[in-house]
């Protein structure tokens, strides 16, 4: 990975721009679907592509290479790498300088129906160019210098307006799938980059697709939520709305989400991949809810909207029975108790320690009650 990152470094400015562009984004995301790629996999693809901008994989290998990382068949490894090459390799023929046509063409495919994704591409990064020139110029810092290894879920940013929208309507109606998925994370760090460059400069953008979470109606478990007397379906909006009314509309931090998420009513008997999906939902609702203070100190290539953390290491363990009137001990202590529970093999050990390690490194214990020792 290192010296695919120093290749990628040192590519022709030229080269490098029709890479990482939005339009790219676009791009690639058409040819993933026109070929019914899982989401899952979409970060192997767009590895593939910047392996090939790199030249780390030749272009005649690349059937081969699609055959062998995305378990496809024979014509489907070759139709997809018609269409990679096609949309995304033409523009760069020089830089590689292997005879693309005739890949295409022995894959069985027209080079000639790939030509207006040329001129697509020119004009869609010069447009791109002057409008992040003039919507960024006051926040010069921030300019796309994250590790850019794939293309987010973005639509096409010719129309910004569009953008806006459609991530609106991903927001409110397609986010389950999104919080559920594995294997994506650079696809979705990429993502998370357009978010932000969108929400940098737009606050009636930030309400919207703010509100757009209240209402998703989208469920993210299973079984029913308790709302005082009622059974409720446990939507999106009303996770939300259950973490809302237990700790106010204010910022929080990841000891409130640990309570929350061991000792609520709602939350304390999930079990442990519902639990990570309602914490990833939690945090992107203080990511999106109080950016860019929810930032806090980090480095803006640092900065994201959609956690990015692996849905099963990122789950918070059930702690220690809570009793009233005995002693008090630390959140660490009670996870600490809890990891003697388990094999230091098992996956509930895993996350425990991380929790573990969180927690210490942040220096801040919140008392909560446990039994005594007997």
């Amino acid at each position: 990975m290192a010296n695919l990152d120093n290749k990628f470094k040192t590519l022709p400015a030229n080269v490098k721009a029709y890479l990482v562009s939005l339009k790219a984004a676009e791009l690639n995301l058409f040819v993933l679907n026109k070929n019914k790629i899982a989401p899952t996999d979409f970060g192997k693809v767009t590895a593939i592509i910047t392996h090939l901008f790199s030249k780390t994989i030749k272009v005649s290998d690349l059937p081969a290479t699609l055959k062998s990382e995305l378990n496809l068949d024979e014509l489907a490894a070759k139709s997809l790498a018609c269409d990679l090459v096609g949309v995304r390799l033409l523009i760069i023929k020089d830089w590689l300088e292997e005879d693309l046509e005739t890949y295409i063409k022995n894959w069985g495919g027209n080079p000639s129906e790939y030509l207006h994704f040329i001129d697509e591409q020119k004009k869609a990064l010069a447009e791109e160019e002057k409008y992040f020139a003039t919507e960024l110029k006051s926040e010069p810092e921030f300019v796309f210098k994250s590790k850019i290894t794939s293309e987010p879920v973005a639509t096409p940013v010719l129309d910004i307006a569009k953008e806006k929208t459609d991530s609106i309507a991903l927001f409110k109606n397609n986010l389950v799938d999104l919080l559920k998925s594995t294997g994506g994370e650079e696809f979705i760090a990429d993502y998370n980059l357009v978010l932000i460059s969108l929400l940098s400069d737009d606050q009636d953008f930030k309400s919207n697709l703010e509100g757009a979470l209240y209402v998703n109606s989208e469920e993210l478990t299973a079984g029913r939520l308790k709302d005082e007397e009622k059974d409720i379906s446990p939507t999106i909006a009303n996770w939300l709305k259950d973490f809302i009314k237990q700790n106010g509309s204010d910022i929080f931090d990841d000891i409130i989400l640990l309570d929350y998420l061991s000792k609520s009513p709602n939350a304390k008997n999930l079990n442990l991949t519902e639990k990570s999906l309602v914490k990833k939902l939690l945090k992107l609702y203080r990511n999106l809810s109080f950016f860019p203070d929810s930032m806090n100190n980090a480095p803006v290539e640092e900065w994201e909207i959609i956690p990015i953390d692996g849905t099963t290491e990122s789950a918070i363990p059930t702690p220690v029975p809570v009793a009233k009137g005995t002693p008090a001990v630390s959140p660490i202590a009670a996870l600490e108790e809890t990891l003697n529970n388990y094999s230091p093999a098992s996956l509930e050990y895993k996350v425990i320690n991380q929790e573990i390690k969180r927690l210490k490194k942040r220096g801040t214990e919140k008392v909560v009650s446990r039994k005594p020792n007997v």
